[in-house]
């Protein structure tokens, strides 16, 4: 017969673990419940079709420092195309 000893440290650590892993566990079937109803919900709905499929805009990237040399006003300087 296999005996071991388990502290009350040890315990404590394996209820962690038992109920971060049940928690973990209902969290992932919830968000996959959530995902399959909105799925299911935007193939009967007009408006969730459209929430699904918004207006694609220009991407416009942020201008950086190399854009205004330092001693040029940036009003002078032509933009780029």
């Amino acid at each position: 017969m296999l005996a071991t000893y388990l502290d009350p440290g040890t315990g404590s650590l394996m209820l962690q673990i038992l109920i971060g892993s049940a928690m973990a566990g209902l969290f992932a079937i919830k968000m996959f419940w959530r995902q399959l109803t909105g799925f299911v919900a935007g193939l009967f709905s007009k408006s969730a079709k459209k929430a699904f499929n918004p207006p694609k805009k220009a991407f416009n990237p942020p201008k950086q420092a190399s854009d205004s040399p330092v001693g040029e006003d940036a009003s002078e300087k032509e933009p780029r195309e």
